[in-house]
């Protein structure tokens, strides 16, 4: 995956490249396509804005919690998952 980050020109750069009467060459076009990211480009986790916050902010479920989380998300049939431990576990 490729990483732009070193090669950003500024969007007033790049706008200049592109007022009237100008004549854009190759290395304006791309300097645009290395000013952005690329949907195969990776993303480092440090450039995403609030992210260290907001996992800072998350702490881990109780057993109750997860408990009640897979409860929410099993199909009707198979009943709760106590009862399907309970059904699976050795006597």
């Amino acid at each position: 995956m490729a990483d732009n980050t070193n090669n950003t020109t500024s969007r007033d750069t790049l706008k200049r490249f592109f007022r009237n009467g100008r004549k854009p060459d190759e290395t304006h076009f791309a300097a645009i396509f290395d000013s952005f990211l690329h949907k195969d480009d990776s993303l480092p986790i440090s450039r995403i804005d609030g992210l260290a916050a907001t996992l800072a902010a998350l702490r881990p479920l109780t057993p109750e919690e997860v408990l009640l989380l897979v409860d929410s998300r099993l199909d009707s049939r198979v009943g709760t998952f106590a009862d399907f431990l309970s059904a699976y576990s050795p006597s």
